[in-house]
């Protein structure tokens, strides 16, 4: 046995009743470590005689809703800022008022001096944030000093969500997410890594990345991963089509279908190339030491390239249609290519056993006549 010596001659040596291994003692023993951990939290918050309260929303497994409460403070024994949680807390009134009730009085029961309350960091939902019924307003009334700050990563993950609200990108990103997930299977994967080594071996990059359902400011690396492994795609996916495993391979040719399309190939190229302006920010703003004047400089800056590539529309949107253009013509060869091979090599698959192609007598023709020289 390894790890703790002493918890291991405990449960060598113990008498059955006293293991303090049952569901009950060990619930009890989390609730004290979770006890202790809160108390050190609380006393630092209070040290630091300035805090911030973190809230959102949820509703756990069960559907009940409940606050998850964290602070952000500064700590003097590390000179750090930190974000630390506190607890969940069920709630039965989601109104405004209930919610802020709610939350100041969790703190209060916790331990938390009030007075030092310095600010509040909700999302964007009307509940949590409105300027007359959400819970920063009446949080504020009593608490003057607490200001109110929109978390700006969310922030930006809203415009981004609002902008790609066309259904082209839609439908360009739920293509990309099933694409995903069709090479996410072990099999699939194989032949795709195959594919990359074959048609992107400079490419240090071995698998697709989920689209994340909800946080698009998350989704840069998916978009970017897809546009570098485009050519192993499409690669990949006719091979599959092969198959005799009908699910595979109709899923393949119907993934197939949709990112060969001029508007996806567009929209993709679309995303990747807004994505990769918006990237830094989206990163920088998860820092933890980040202030908000950084980040706002840093949207500014987000949003004149962007003013620019709108001012210069005409000439931005003909680079990237030539690219588009280049890569369509790339699709189109290698279809063309494909559909070559895959004719001779179902001409053939007429000579194996057990194997009731529709047209066999039409294959057999066309092997005799291509190979008449070998024949005689």
């Amino acid at each position: 046995m390894s790890g703790d010596i002493n918890l291991a001659e405990h449960l060598k040596t113990a008498q059955g009743n006293a293991s303090y291994i049952s569901a009950d003692i060990q619930n009890q023993i989390l609730t004290s470590c979770s006890n202790l951990i809160l108390k050190q939290i609380i006393s630092k918050v209070n040290a630091a005689k300035c805090f911030t309260v973190l809230a959102d929303e949820t509703a756990d497994i069960s559907g009940i809703e409940q606050f998850s409460l964290c602070v952000r403070y500064f700590e003097f024994s590390s000179m750090q800022m930190r974000e630390d949680f506190l607890t969940f807390v069920p709630v039965t009134d989601v109104t405004g008022m209930g919610l802020a009730n709610t939350l100041l009085n969790t703190l209060d029961k916790l331990g938390i001096d009030l007075k030092y309350l310095r600010g509040q960091g909700f999302d964007g939902a009307a509940t949590m944030s409105g300027c007359f019924n959400g819970v920063q307003s009446h949080v504020t009334k009593k608490y003057p000093l607490a200001h109110y700050i929109h978390c700006t990563s969310h922030c930006l993950n809203l415009a981004i969500s609002d902008t790609c609200n066309v259904q082209s990108i839609r439908n360009c990103t739920g293509t990309i997410q099933k694409v995903c997930v069709f090479f996410k299977y072990p099999k699939r994967q194989n032949v795709m890594l195959e594919s990359i080594k074959r048609v992107c071996p400079e490419s240090q990059i071995t698998k697709l990345k989920l689209l994340f359902p909800t946080r698009w400011v998350d989704r840069h690396d998916s978009i970017i991963t897809f546009m570098e492994l485009f050519d192993a795609v499409i690669d990949g996916l006719p091979i599959i089509s092969t198959w005799p495993d009908r699910e595979s391979s109709s899923g393949a040719y119907q993934l197939l279908c949709a990112i060969k399309q001029p508007e996806f190939i567009l929209a993709t190229h679309l995303l990747a190339k807004v994505f990769s302006i918006s990237l830094l920010l989206s990163k920088l703003l998860q820092i933890k030491n980040i202030d908000l004047i950084e980040a706002m400089s840093l949207a500014d800056n987000v949003s004149d390239v962007l003013k620019n590539i709108k001012n210069n529309a005409d000439e931005d949107f003909k680079k990237l249609f030539l690219k588009v253009k280049e890569k369509y013509n790339f699709i189109s060869q290698l279809h063309d290519r494909f559909i070559a091979h895959k004719s001779l090599i179902t001409n053939f698959c007429c000579l194996l056993p057990n194997n009731n192609l529709p047209n066999r007598e039409e294959n057999i023709k066309s092997l005799t006549e291509k190979y008449n020289e070998d024949l005689q």
